[in-house]
C-alpha cells in the first residue's frame, strides 16, 4: 500500500511550504493529500472543515505546518489546523510538525509574560494565543510531539525525507524484531564467545565466571526493553562487541559514558528541541560539533554529537542509568 500523507496547515500564507513538501511527498513515491490539490473529498452531507478531518483519519502520516496564522476558527474557538492535528492525535497517526522560527522565538516571549497586552493586537500573527495553544498541546503529547524549526523549503524537504527515513527505519526494525528466546541465546553465545577470543586469551581456559557474565549482559541488551540503550552503546562504542567488554563492570551510566570517554550535559525534560540540535547546515557549526545521532520521545531525547559529547534529558539519564544499574546487577549475580 502506498502510503497518504495529509498536509495540514493554513494555506495562503504557507502556499510556498506546502509546494515544497508536495513535491518531497511525490519524490518519495508517497501519496499527498491536500486540500487545494483536489485530494480531499467534499460530496458527503457535511462541512468542508469535517471532510479534511475524515481526510486525515484515512491517511498512514500527517505532516503539519505551523506559521504567523492561526487561521479562523469555529465556535470552540478552534481553528481547522487545530482540529486536524487533534484528529491525528486520537487516531495516533505518526505526525511531522514543522513550524517557522520566528513563531518560536515569539513564543519564547510569551510565555514569559502572557498576560501581556502586546499580544491582544500583535500584528505579526493573527491570533498568537492560539497558535502557541497549539505548540503546546503538540508539545505535550504523548509520542509524536517534536517540533522542527524550518528556514528555508529546501530545508523542509530535506528534514520531511529525514523525519519519513527513520520513522520507516524504525517500522522495519520492528518488524523484524522481537527477536526469538533461541535467537537471543544464540546470537549473546556467538557475541560472547567472540568478545573473549578477541579481549582475552586466557579467559577461555580459566574465567567460566566472565563467561557468563558476557553472555548474561549480551542477552540482556537483546531484549526488546533494552533496545533503545543498545542503540546508544552502539553509536559511543562502535558496535556491541565493543560495548560488552565495557558496560558489564560499569555500575551505573555516568561510568559507561567515562569509559567511552564521552563527555555529558543533562538538561530539563521540558527544554526546547533546539536546546539539543546543531544542525548540520549551520556554517558556524564544525563537524566534530554537529548531531550525529539523536533520539527523541514523550520524556525528552538524547543527542550524540562528533566530538563525543552526549546531551540528554534528565528523565532519559535516568532510564538509562536504570538499565546499566539492572545490567550490572544481572551480570554480577550470573
Amino acid at each position: 500500500m502506498i502510503p497518504n500523507v495529509f498536509v495540514s496547515s493554513t494555506i495562503a500564507d504557507l502556499h510556498y511550504l506546502r509546494d515544497g513538501l508536495r513535491d518531497a511527498i511525490e519524490e518519495l513515491c508517497y501519496h499527498p493529500v491536500m486540500s487545494e490539490h483536489g485530494e480531499v473529498g467534499y460530496l458527503n452531507p457535511t462541512t468542508a472543515a469535517e471532510s479534511c478531518y475524515r481526510s486525515v483519519r484515512q491517511c498512514q502520516i500527517v505532516v503539519l505546518i505551523v506559521g504567523k496564522r492561526y487561521g479562523s476558527t469555529s465556535d470552540d474557538g478552534l481553528s481547522v489546523t487545530h482540529k486536524e492535528f487533534l484528529a491525528s492525535k486520537d487516531q495516533h497517526i505518526p505526525t511531522i510538525t514543522f513550524v517557522e522560527p520566528h513563531v518560536l522565538s515569539y513564543k519564547e516571549v510569551f510565555h514569559a509574560d502572557p498576560n501581556a497586552t502586546l499580544w491582544d493586537g500583535f500584528a505579526a500573527m493573527d491570533n498568537p494565543r492560539g497558535t502557541f495553544q497549539l505548540l503546546d498541546a503538540i508539545a505535550s503529547s504523548e509520542a509524536f510531539n517534536a517540533i522542527i524549526p524550518i528556514n528555508s523549503v529546501g530545508d523542509a524537504k530535506k528534514r520531511l525525507k529525514m523525519q519519513i527515513a527513520d520513522f520507516v527505519g524504525n517500522r522495519l526494525s520492528e518488524t523484524v524484531l522481537p527477536m526469538s528466546t533461541q535467537l537471543r541465546d544464540v546470537l549473546a553465545e556467538i557475541t560472547t564467545v567472540r568478545n573473549l577470543i578477541v579481549h582475552s586469551s586466557d579467559a577461555l581456559q580459566s574465567k567460566e565466571d566472565d563467561t557468563k557474565r558476557y553472555h548474561a549482559a549480551t542477552r540482556f541488551l537483546l531484549n526488546d526493553n533494552a533496545a533503545e540503550y543498545r542503540k546508544l552503546l552502539e553509536q559511543v562504542f562502535g558496535d556491541l562487541d565493543a560495548a560488552i567488554m565495557h558496560v558489564v563492570n560499569c555500575d551505573g551510566f555516568q561510568s559507561v559514558l567515562s569509559r567511552a570517554g564521552y563527555s555529558h550535559d543533562i538538561v530539563a525534560d521540558d527544554a526546547p528541541r533546539d536546546t539539543f540540535m546543531k544542525f548540520e547546515d549551520d556554517p558556524n557549526v564544525s563537524l566534530d560539533q554537529r548531531a550525529i545521532y539523536g533520539s527523541f520521545g514523550a520524556r525528552g531525547g538524547y543527542v550524540v554529537y562528533g566530538n563525543k559529547h552526549i546531551k540528554l534529558s534528565n528523565s532519559v539519564f535516568l532510564g538509562f542509568d536504570a538499565v546499566q544499574k539492572a545490567l550490572h546487577a544481572k551480570a554480577k549475580l550470573t
